[in-house]
């Protein structure tokens, strides 16, 4: 070991002794621990970073739109420069936005497409510096929008005793003002419907919304009770079926306002005003504004449903009036009530008067037609008929006016006479040749006293018996008198 020396001087013989014996004690302790084993090397995939992995052509992610495997080229898809590490150009960057948004022919999954379109959008301004943002195609065209979502009924018809009630906010799919996603709703509808979230009665007018933007206290229904929620099939309504998917959340109503949501629960339901982002694009086989985002709500309104009638929207009058006089609000909301229940019961009893009306007027015109028709019955039949016995005739004509009185011929709530003339006749002509058969001759006559044998009288009899005479009108008819 070498002799130690202090800068400038000598180190004294103690000290020496002292400084050796500690180095010796960590030349030792360094032997005892031992030299580690080197790290192994890395294999090639490991080694490769997005910088470095390239293309056949030697293009790297960073050239790409989409790039789902920043390691797999082959997974690569929207190239944006035209040289490996340049800046996008225009012809390059415009095949991209042709490939995108015709049809989505690179496949982009609809939930990575915001972010692939971001980079177009990007990479198009960059590659167009001296265009406005209005000549940018509009399949990535990005556009901040205010928009009013479809009505949606309430998901049950009823308060909970609790006061509160489930509501339903946004369903997938195509709507008046775009189309929602399911990965839209999941992610953005708890952010923005949250707890506390406030809904009021139909929706402000513009005078109102400027006059008060954050909505008036005579309007305020009810507030969300926790943060919105997605759900796939939806909570379970007094149907017994599932409301289906979308945006849920469960709200407390003001207590004034429970009768009046009770009573016209039927009848209304929610109207969504929100902001977000849209972009032109093509979901579900159809085209439109594609929602790609929603990041703000502006109001939750409580509203009637579409053709409801101007009943219900004196109601909502009638409850805001409610909040505006303190003490009378329970009464004169229960007088509204009161007054639609006994307006629609009122037309209740006047459709059953009316019914009973119609019935009673048609029973009385059958009554008048009946009478008619037995009047016209008795001037249409001959009182005589001849070459046929009187009492004959008199027991058939009898016999027939019974018979056409379920034969009237009617047309517009009257008797057609000329049809009904035309079937009397017919039954006389009937009933003459069936007279005529009776007789040998044809026709029935006048047989007087004696006429034919004893015979020819029985079997005569026998045949208007067979007719519906009795023995003794039978008789008689036979004796030809």
């Amino acid at each position: 070991m070498a002799k130690l020396v202090e800068v400038g001087r000598v180190i004294s013989a103690a000290n020496e002794t002292r400084l050796k014996a500690a180095m010796k004690i960590v030349e030792e302790v360094i032997a005892s621990i031992g030299h580690p084993e080197p790290d192994p090397p890395a294999n090639d995939e490991d080694m490769m970073t997005e910088a470095t992995v390239k293309d056949g052509d030697g293009f790297t992610a960073a050239d790409y739109a989409y790039t789902p495997n920043p390691k797999a080229p082959g997974s690569w898809k929207l190239r944006l420069t035209k040289t490996p590490g340049g800046a996008p150009d225009p012809v390059t960057v415009g095949t991209a936005v042709a490939t995108l948004v015709d049809n989505n022919k690179a496949g982009v999954p609809d939930t990575d497409l915001p972010t692939v379109k971001a980079a177009v959008r990007a990479a198009w301004k960059k590659a167009n510096p001296d265009k406005a943002e209005d000549g940018m195609p509009d399949g990535i065209k990005e556009s901040a929008a205010e928009f009013t979502l479809d009505y949606i009924p309430l998901v049950e018809k009823a308060v909970y005793p609790d006061g509160t009630m489930p509501i339903k906010i946004i369903r997938p799919g195509w709507g008046s003002s775009g189309y929602y996603s399911e990965e839209v709703l999941k992610r953005d509808g708890p952010k923005v419907f949250t707890k506390g979230t406030q809904m009021f009665a139909d929706h402000a007018t513009q005078a109102e919304e400027a006059e008060r933007p954050e909505g008036s206290i005579k309007d305020l229904v009810a507030s969300f009770v926790n943060d919105a929620y997605y759900d796939s099939t939806g909570p379970i309504g007094l149907d017994g079926k599932p409301a289906g998917p979308g945006l849920y959340a469960n709200a407390r109503v003001v207590e004034h306002w429970r009768p009046f949501v009770q009573e016209l629960a039927p009848h209304t339901g929610l109207s969504i005003r929100a902001s977000g982002v849209a972009s032109q694009g093509e979901a579900e086989g159809r085209k439109g504004p594609i929602i790609e985002g929603i990041f703000a709500r502006k109001s939750v309104d409580l509203v009637t449903a579409p053709g409801a009638g101007g009943q219900i929207l004196n109601l909502f009058e009638s409850a805001r009036s409610a909040t505006a006089t303190g003490g009378q609000e329970m009464s004169e909301l229960q007088e509204a009530v009161a007054a639609k229940t006994a307006a629609e019961t009122a037309l209740t009893e006047a459709q059953t008067k009316i019914k009973d009306l119609e019935t009673s007027n048609a029973r009385l015109l059958e009554g008048e037609i009946l009478r008619e028709a037995t009047r016209f019955i008795e001037e249409s039949l001959p009182t005589t008929v001849e070459g046929v016995a009187p009492a004959v005739w008199t027991l058939t004509r009898t016999r027939l006016a019974d018979s056409l009185g379920s034969k009237v011929v009617i047309k517009d709530k009257a008797i057609d006479k000329p049809a009904f003339k035309e079937a009397i006749d017919a039954a006389v002509k009937n009933e003459l040749d069936y007279l005529a058969k009776l007789t040998e001759s044809g026709t029935v006559k006048d047989m007087g006293g004696g006429g034919g044998t004893a015979g020819d009288k029985s079997a005569l009899v026998e045949s208007f018996k067979r007719a519906g005479l009795s023995e003794e009108e039978a008789k008689t008819a036979a004796e030809g008198r």
